[in-house]
């Protein structure tokens, strides 16, 4: 439901109280559309205002008319006592101790999300003090437990921690990257006797160089038709097939695939690291 001075009301409790905020959202951790929570209060306009229910964030009903790759300000109008939604973003006020339009410098914003399109919004955030929690010099950064969050600069550079995975995906090379202790290992295969065969090997690799073009450092030993060779590099050819780039001991190269389905078979004998 709409907003209103009966559900949002001032209170005497926390008079005074410049800067207040003290808000939760209901669906914070998913990438659903939030409401406002019963219970939530905050300043604004030397007022601080009570939610007696759940209230809707876009009482305008400007969100849906909003692109997708925007982000979102939720603002909150004194005069009619509702929130509403805006892409325009706000300014720290140091006299009111709060992030504000500054259009409407009465209207105070007390959460900000991105959308990603209808229906999916992420890196919800709620500003609460200045430099926290905000978009700062070109910077947004949102920190959720269990869920994936996305640290997004103002150029296409991203981030993100993804909840499933259990690891950080960044968009971008690294110019160096400093190890204190080194390389760790991350996988193992190892292999002795059991026929392996190029359906096997895309199965258990293919994860790894999970992008057409990608390459990993690959090392081990592999028996090749009797002979022995010394594993370099995993390399993703397409999305059915990837290359395991070995070295006889005579230096000699050669490729090694490893193809979606396909029941020819490799080796029975090896042991990789990556």
């Amino acid at each position: 439901m709409a907003l209103t001075t009966a559900a949002l009301q001032s209170t005497q409790l926390i008079e005074g109280r410049l800067g207040y905020m003290a808000v939760a959202f209901d669906a914070f951790s998913g990438t659903g559309v939030d409401q406002l929570t019963a219970g939530s209060a905050f300043e604004c306009a030397s007022t601080v205002y009570y939610a007696s229910a759940l209230e809707s964030i876009d009482s305008t009903a400007t969100l849906a008319g909003l692109g997708a790759g925007t982000w979102v300000y939720v603002y909150f109008n004194p005069a009619t006592s509702q929130l509403y939604c805006s892409g325009s973003a706000p300014a720290f006020s140091t006299s009111k101790i709060g992030w504000y339009l500054a259009a409407s410098p009465t209207h105070r914003c007390i959460y900000i999300f991105y959308k990603v399109g209808a229906g999916n919004y992420t890196n919800k955030t709620i500003p609460v003090t200045q430099g926290y929690g905000i978009r700062v010099d070109g910077l947004s950064c949102t920190i959720g437990a269990n869920a994936d969050r996305t640290l997004t600069f103002a150029s296409d550079a991203s981030i993100m921690w993804d909840e499933s995975e259990d690891a950080f995906v960044i968009n971008k090379d690294f110019n160096y990257l400093k190890a204190k202790y080194g390389r760790k290992i991350t996988g193992q295969w190892t292999v002795a006797g059991i026929m392996k065969t190029q359906n096997d090997f895309f199965d258990t690799l293919s994860p790894y160089v999970p992008i057409t073009g990608d390459w990993i450092l690959f090392h081990g030993i592999i028996y090749y038709s009797g002979a022995p060779y010394t594993a370099l590099s995993l390399k993703r050819i397409s999305s059915t097939e990837i290359n395991i780039n070995v070295a006889y001991s005579d230096g000699t190269l050669t490729t090694l695939r490893g193809q979606d389905g396909l029941a020819t078979n490799i080796a029975d004998t090896f042991t990789f690291y990556w």
